[in-house]
């Protein structure tokens, strides 16, 4: 159990390494996840009448899935994309989040009340309580969403492999409007 729970926690996180496009880690973790699986699948395939080792092997694989999670979390991997939406100007919460030193794009929309100010930044997570403790004078006065989005300009190719993820109208209809 205790092999299978490694294996598949570095095979989660070598996964978000790969989303993120870290070619010098990922492969690592790879080549220590299938050595590890090697052992630990032999264990089972040796005794296949022991139904604790096939149970311990299912059970390995399940709380390895939650810890990889878990040490993804705590790890502050990936990024994502945080968005403020304000009633009317957001000019100094535009220059307290640029005097931070994070990139951040504007837009001017129409809500139902009035012009609404929007700011849109993509930043690891590990820095979105960051983030939000510079904007934290704002925030009464903001809607503000955070949101995974594994898709970067530098890996367009993400797109096209998450709309295959879709269900199978979807990614047809998606086909006919997307030439890939």
């Amino acid at each position: 159990m205790l092999l299978r729970a490694t294996d598949v926690s570095l095979a989660t996180l070598k996964t978000i390494f790969v989303i993120e496009g870290r070619n010098g880690i990922a492969p690592a973790l790879g080549f220590f996840e299938a050595i590890i699986y090697v052992i630990a699948a032999s264990l089972v395939f040796r005794d296949l009448g022991n139904p604790f080792t096939i149970v311990g092997f299912g059970a390995g694989f399940a709380s390895g899935t939650a810890l990889g999670m878990f040490l993804a979390g705590k790890l502050g991997l990936g990024s994502v994309t945080i968005r403020f939406m304000k009633s009317g100007e957001a000019g100094p919460l535009i220059d307290a989040l640029r005097a931070a030193s994070y990139p951040l794009t504007t837009f001017t929309g129409g809500g139902r009340d009035g012009p609404v100010s929007m700011i849109q930044m993509h930043v690891r997570k590990r820095r979105v309580q960051q983030v939000l403790d510079v904007a934290r004078p704002w925030l009464s006065d903001c809607f503000v969403t955070v949101g995974d989005e594994p898709v970067t300009a530098s890996n367009p190719s993400a797109v096209l492999e998450t709309l295959k993820q879709m269900p199978v109208v979807s990614w047809a209809l998606m086909q006919r409007r997307v030439h890939v």
